[in-house]
């Protein structure tokens, strides 16, 4: 079971895409009565379609075999 925190270095090493723990935004994992918050990972918007795009490319290529679309 991969943490929030871990999934991000992988993202960002492996597939140059950033994002940020969910447990970065909540004092405990329970504070909005989530059940995990760091099962969450949270994704900004960027400033243009082709920057969505690129990312998209990049995720889908980082993506692990065999993992559903």
């Amino acid at each position: 079971d991969t943490h929030a925190f871990d999934a991000t270095i992988e993202l960002i090493t492996q597939a140059g895409v950033a994002t940020v723990p969910g447990s970065s935004f909540y004092r405990t994992t329970d504070a909005v009565g989530c059940p995990d918050t760091d099962r969450y990972l949270r994704f900004c918007f960027p400033k243009t379609e082709a920057t969505l795009a690129e990312a998209e490319a990049k995720l889908l290529q980082w993506r692990k075999p065999g993992e559903p679309n």
